[in-house]
């Protein structure tokens, strides 16, 4: 296989490895909220506060087992892609640093910013308000919505592009098929 074709293959494989980040957004936000919910539901709060440093560090702890998970996805991912890469002989030292960026970016910020959200719904909502709120965040940060939003435009003439700027989290159209020679995308 020509090189050029190994290169398009890889490209197609890394952005399948990207497409993983909604679910991961959506998963992550359900349960960091379940977690840092667990302590208010069970009253610790209460207990913790008797103590020095008792809810820093118990917020502390609970964010850093979400942490070492994160570390976990995007070391496998990471692994996933140099593997593909090296196997169809195009790993550089350029396509190395955007595998890696792109990881960091579209996993870990990602993963990183649901838990932020679920840590925040936790503080202030009940459990109603905040599973309305996933679904919400999730509805309106899905292609779904894009595709909505373009259809009103097309259809009603009714320009609503600026509301799908306000939750871009993931990496853009992720529907799409890289193309090679227009170079990498983070």
């Amino acid at each position: 296989i020509p090189v050029e074709e190994n290169r398009e293959a890889y490209m197609l494989i890394l952005s399948e490895s990207q497409k993983i980040s909604y679910f991961l957004f959506i998963f992550f936000i359900f349960i960091s909220y379940e977690l840092f919910y667990l302590s208010h539901k069970s009253n610790l709060n209460e207990t913790l506060k008797t103590t020095k440093k008792g809810i820093r560090n118990t917020y502390f702890y609970q964010y850093l087992i979400i942490f070492i998970i994160t570390a976990i996805i995007t070391v496998s991912l990471l692994a996933l892609n140099i593997y593909s890469a090296s196997h169809f002989k195009v790993l550089t030292t350029e396509l190395l640093v955007h595998i890696i960026l792109n990881c960091l970016l579209n996993i870990t910020l990602v993963i990183t910013l649901a838990s932020s959200f679920g840590f925040l719904l936790s503080l202030f909502s009940k459990k109603v308000f905040a599973y309305i709120s996933i679904v919400f965040i999730a509805f309106f940060s899905s292609e779904i919505f894009k595709d909505i939003v373009s259809t009103l435009l097309e259809g009603f003439g009714l320009d609503l592009y600026h509301l799908t700027d306000l939750f871009v989290i993931f990496p853009p159209n992720m529907k799409s098929v890289p193309i090679y020679a227009f170079g990498l995308s983070v």
